[in-house]
């Protein structure tokens, strides 16, 4: 996913003049997006600038060929939308960690906040 939630407002927009690989990009339009998983994304209106885009990842497989991209227009699914109104948590007791265990579990969620790959929640859920 492009971001950390299944839809994203716009914050604002920049235009910029890129250059990359002695190729000059002049008044490329920049939509500001929060929560981005990378810092930047380049989007359908960019790539298909270009006759192909490749991507090496170095992978073991062979090359794969995708034609083209198409825009998805779908309405992202409201969550828990499947629950009735009288469907709620239920509190239940943690299961039990050794000290070991419990300390690499701190030590995991911490370093995952910090790096921004989780959040903070308050759902009840």
């Amino acid at each position: 996913m492009a971001t950390l939630a299944s839809s994203v407002k716009i914050c604002g927009t920049c235009s910029v003049d890129l250059v990359y690989e002695e190729q000059i990009y002049k008044d490329l339009s920049l939509s500001v997006l929060p929560g981005l998983c990378a810092d930047l994304i380049l989007g359908l209106d960019f790539q298909s600038q270009h006759e192909s885009v490749i991507f090496q990842n170095g992978g073991s497989k062979p090359p794969l060929s995708v034609s083209s991209f198409s825009k998805l227009n779908v309405e992202p699914p409201e969550p828990f939308a499947n629950l009735t109104s009288d469907c709620h948590p239920i509190a239940t007791k943690s299961r039990r960690y050794s000290q070991e265990d419990t300390e690499f579990i701190d030590k995991e969620v911490t370093r995952l906040l910090e790096e921004g790959i989780i959040e903070p929640s308050q759902s009840p859920w």
